[in-house]
């Protein structure tokens, strides 16, 4: 069997309207504070568009460190703008790993059970690094194309100021 694998926040789903909430912009936040508000979400039509085009070919997971609490608002949003998935994989509140560390985890179980990742698609460029270092799997990393502006971590993010498009 051959999987394609994606991340959700800010790779299938725009997470623009609840950054506000991430604990790293605003400390007295929590994640789930950050999940349960995703149903606000808009999509991100381009790999939204992926996911459709691959579902005959390959078994769909969506990786994710959303976490688990917002389980039923994803799943609604999924449906709500016809994401179609095998797999949801979410964060319980006890996972000790980095977000890294989390999905690396995930696709070694993968291939331990004789399941092929043949992509890997994500938002973050070190985490596509690192899959594609340690486990060999091509990436595609997804720019949301937010606007950065002073954000230190949008900045970080995209290690630019400003307007972030790879259009451009």
């Amino acid at each position: 069997m051959k999987a394609v694998i994606f991340d959700l926040d800010s790779t299938l789903s725009d997470t623009q309207q609840r950054h506000h909430l991430s604990p790293f912009v605003d400390p007295t936040r929590t994640w789930d504070d950050y999940s349960l508000s995703a149903e606000y979400d808009a999509p991100i039509l381009g790999t939204i568009q992926l996911v459709r085009m691959l579902i005959p070919n390959y078994e769909l997971h969506i990786l994710t460190g959303r976490r688990e609490t917002a389980m039923s608002i994803t799943k609604t949003w999924l449906a709500k703008h016809r994401v179609p998935w095998d797999v949801l994989r979410m964060r319980n509140e006890s996972d000790p790993f980095t977000n890294e560390d989390y999905k690396l985890q995930y696709l070694e179980q993968l291939i331990a059970r004789g399941i092929t990742p043949v992509l890997f698609v994500n938002d973050w460029p070190e985490e596509c690094k690192v899959v594609e270092e340690k486990l060999g799997v091509p990436t595609i990393c997804v720019n949301p194309r937010y606007d950065c502006g002073e954000d230190p971590v949008l900045v970080g993010w995209s290690g630019l100021k400003g307007s972030v498009d790879n259009a451009s």
